[in-house]
């Protein structure tokens, strides 16, 4: 869960996956069993972690050690914001997503594919970053695909913008 200042408070999972496959696990529990409620989610995750392992609390500046993916979930936005390490060993942003779907979503992820639902190619997805224009905002998250060029991009407020070529 993200904090003041790029903070974060985390804890461990082992068989942590790349976007395509977990960001669709993460919302079929968020939508079958918490119905969609993001901080009763969050709530459950927390409590089962004070009962295992102890929550890492980090900075998204500090370097990132052996893991390989970070996920924040943003309970106000109900979305999640994915890190990847640098070749630094620092964290950088890799992609947002909304946890709820909608039928005109532009890429669909399958837990093994990612989709174009405007071409329907598969796996051809380039996941960027794009810096704002907007003073001290944090960059933009980018889903572009290879074949048709259509876009998705996603502020730091999880508001969507799509853009055909």
């Amino acid at each position: 869960m993200p904090g003041p200042n790029d903070t974060y408070r985390a804890f461990y999972l082992h068989w942590g996956d790349h976007p395509v496959r977990l960001i669709p696990r993460m919302r079929s529990t968020w939508r079958e069993q918490f119905v969609g409620d993001t901080a009763a989610w969050t709530a459950d995750l927390l409590h089962r972690q004070a009962d295992g392992d102890p929550l890492w609390h980090g900075d998204l500046a500090e370097p990132v050690g052996d893991t390989e993916w970070l996920y924040l979930i943003h309970q106000h936005h109900a979305a999640v914001e994915v890190h990847t390490p640098t070749t630094d060993d620092r964290w950088q942003l890799y992609s947002r997503h909304l946890l709820a779907t909608h039928p005109d979503d532009l890429f669909v992820f399958t837990g093994d594919a990612v989709r174009c639902s405007g071409c329907g190619t598969v796996d051809e997805v380039e996941f960027a970053t794009r810096a704002t224009t907007e003073a001290d905002a944090k960059p933009d998250a980018v889903m572009r695909c290879e074949n048709c060029g259509r876009t998705e991009t996603t502020t730091s407020n999880f508001a969507t913008h799509r853009a055909s070529t």
